[in-house]
């Protein structure tokens, strides 16, 4: 994996890593350089590139350049369960 592992230490990975803070992960979803994932408490986590926004943190800073951990998009209780990509990998949606 490239840059979005959330393994914490900003190298590329050819092997899985467990990542603490998505433990309990009700559904993920891969996008082109990006991930997603909707937690139990109904928030969602991003994490990877985010050159054009995708993580939905209000910045464009990627998270390879914060130690790859995940940023919240939206924030407990919001009522998400799922999310999902585009088949391009370019957009994303919660619901």
């Amino acid at each position: 994996m490239r840059g979005g592992d959330g393994g914490g230490q900003g190298e590329d990975r050819t092997t899985p890593v467990p990542i603490d803070k998505l433990k309990g992960t009700k559904s993920i979803a891969g996008g082109y350089d990006f991930t997603l994932a909707a937690q139990p408490d109904s928030s969602v986590l991003t994490l990877g590139n985010n050159d054009y926004y995708q993580l939905g943190d209000g910045t464009n800073t990627a998270t390879t350049s914060r130690d790859h951990t995940p940023v919240t998009a939206l924030p407990a209780n919001s009522g998400i369960t799922r999310v999902a990509t585009t088949t391009a990998g370019r957009s994303a949606f919660a619901y």
